[in-house]
């Protein structure tokens, strides 16, 4: 008698498929089933309770006798699935290294009972690094069983590695941060229960562990721990949820904590001795000009006294914009035509000496045309100076006796950063984007200008305020040194607003951040959720939420996005469901991102 079973696989739709098979199968065992012409590794969900409607095709192998992933993963891949509006197949795949999702054998999973006692919650939420590692070491050398700890950045998971004393390396790994071979040998290794530590970035969060004592997130409000492709997991909420599985102690930490946490939690702020942000005003600042751009860069005296005197005293300056280019915008003064990308829509950025329009989206490179293209005017300038500006300004105040350095993505690579660190003995300034700020885990830095802290915060986003005062709260603390390190700040209204934070602390900032936020119902009161459905589909799937009831926005009608507000997930999936069918495979599926916080 021939029985059926359901099967997840690693699909973009959300229904499992059902398959023949001779024998039962234990859910969570791998399993070879064709796919149309193809064969796939997938999951055993669940035995079938009736026959599907049409013919059923036959299972091709059994892979396991037992579940390769073991109960707490198991569970924690269909919580994932239901959090994140994924399919369960598209959650196992991602959960897997690469070698497992291609049939590679595994020994038996070694079961260990779960715990009777709850997980245990504390905060860590200590400026300086060094202190607050210091903390997570203590914890780890009275922990008896296995230990995650999390970290944003592979840079600073090696940093604490590489500080852990050597009783704890002995027994623990540094989880590398690509795939590969090295990924699957330590899988195995924490799987086979050789090790009991795990330090590592985002990549670590499904380390298999039969069971787990201690789990530490560093950073916790760190944009790193989400995870940059769909489904979008956040490494904090996944662990939290593994705490909540395993019993384990769940440690957060970082220089401040995430609006979820601080909304749900309201942790105690250190108190501070000393205070390191100045505000200044961009209106009392010098305003230099260039040829070809129509607005001044605004410097203040402060930061330029004070970068001075730290230069010739041979220390490291950092000077932070968020505008790689010549200029953020070309036009023509005449008529005022703008110029955007004839690939994707964007606005141009002046780049090179003002020569060349580039794209900032898709990298798209056009000469700048003599004339304008709609008027014939010649008068085509630059408006917003970039960090091309910014780094021939610097160059010009400190001449030729001080090094100043051009630092930001494309400029990036380990030999340039050999020579610029080699050349910075003995002081210099470095210009550069928001990356810059990852000198500071690798060079002492006593002072680092922001430019213009008003642009950081006014992006088109909910959370650009809080994203504008975490970084300039991280720089404050982050890396090598920080207690003498000053932070000057340029901005159209000095330490009003969300500034007033920079200077009283992050209970200020979080306080009147959340108010403004509970007023106009925005995460982490409820979900936003920003949906990409397939080309032409647009309209259908508003409909569709719309006859559910759901708050539904439009934010660029010439763009197949839709923006959705729910207070809980479950309604919008009983909406989408039919859309991620598979069903649905021919015309495509929307594409789903989770905003929480």
């Amino acid at each position: 008698m021939s029985l059926f079973v359901d099967v997840a696989l690693p699909g973009l739709w959300w229904n499992d498929l059902t398959y023949r098979t001779e024998r039962p199968i234990d859910p969570g065992c791998r399993v070879v089933v064709p796919l149309r012409k193809t064969e796939r590794v997938g999951f055993v969900v669940s035995m079938a309770d009736r026959p599907p409607e049409g013919e059923a095709r036959e299972i091709e192998a059994v892979l396991d006798n037992v579940p390769p992933l073991g109960p707490e993963l198991w569970e924690l891949a269909k919580w994932a699935s239901t959090s994140y509006l994924c399919s369960l197949g598209r959650v196992l795949k991602l959960m897997s290294p690469a070698a497992l999702m291609r049939g590679e054998p595994v020994s038996a999973f070694i079961q260990v009972a779960p715990k009777a006692t709850r997980s245990k919650l504390a905060f860590c939420y200590v400026p300086r690094d060094a202190v607050r590692w210091g903390q997570y070491v203590e914890l780890l050398e009275k922990t008896e069983g296995n230990a995650l700890v999390l970290f944003p950045e592979q840079v600073q998971a090696r940093l604490f590695w590489k500080a852990l004393p050597a009783g704890l390396k002995e027994k623990g790994l540094l989880w590398p941060a690509g795939g590969g071979k090295k990924a699957w040998e330590a899988w195995l290794s924490v799987r086979l229960r050789e090790v009991s530590l795990v330090v590592g970035s985002p990549a670590a969060t499904f380390a298999p562990f039969p069971s787990l004592d201690l789990i530490a997130i560093d950073d916790e409000c760190s944009g790193a721990h989400t995870w940059q492709m769909a489904p979008y997991f956040n490494s904090r909420h996944i662990v939290a949820k593994r705490a909540d599985l395993t019993g384990a102690s769940f440690v957060l930490g970082g220089r401040m904590p995430s609006s979820a946490v601080y909304a749900r939690h309201s942790p105690p702020p250190p108190k501070f001795s000393k205070r390191k942000v100045r505000l200044v005003s961009i209106h009392r600042a010098h305003l230099f000009d260039h040829p070809g751009i129509a607005d001044a860069l605004p410097i203040n005296q402060l930061l330029i006294q004070r970068t001075l005197e730290e230069v010739r005293a041979k220390r490291t300056v950092l000077w932070v914009l968020d505008r790689k280019g010549y200029a953020m915008e070309a036009f023509c003064e005449e008529c005022g035509w703008s110029f955007f990308c004839p690939k994707c829509g964007a606005a141009m950025r002046l780049s090179g000496e003002g020569e060349q329009l580039r794209c900032p989206l898709c990298g798209e490179k056009l000469a700048l045309p003599g004339a304008c293209p709609r008027c014939r005017s010649s008068l085509i300038l630059g408006r917003r100076p970039g960090l091309d500006i910014l780094f021939h300004t610097a160059n010009a105040l400190l001449g030729e006796d001080h090094p100043t350095f051009l630092w930001h993505k494309e400029l990036q690579g380990r030999r340039k950063l050999t020579e610029m660190l080699s050349a910075l003995k003995d002081g210099g300034l470095v210009v550069g984007s928001r990356l810059v700020l990852s000198l500071l885990d690798i060079h002492q830095v006593s002072l680092i200008g922001w430019m213009n802290a008003d642009a950081e915060a006014s992006r088109p986003s909910y959370d650009a305020k809080f994203q504008a005062f975490r970084m300039i709260w991280d720089s404050c603390w982050r890396g090598i040194e920080p207690d003498e390190r000053e932070i000057i700040v340029q901005s159209r209204i000095p330490g009003r607003g969300w500034q007033r934070g920079l200077v009283r602390g992050w209970k200020v900032f979080w306080d009147d951040e959340l108010k403004e936020r509970r007023e106009l119902s925005l995460p982490p009161y409820v979900y936003l959720v920003e949906i990409s459905p397939p080309r032409g589909r647009k309209k259908e799937l508003e409909v569709a939420l719309q006859k559910a009831a759901l708050t539904v926005y439009d934010p660029e009608a010439d763009k197949d996005i839709l923006w959705v507000k729910v207070e809980r997930l479950c309604h919008l999936q009983e909406v989408l469901r039919p859309f991620m069918h598979i069903g649905q495979s021919g015309n495509g599926f929307p594409e789903i991102e989770i905003w929480r916080e």
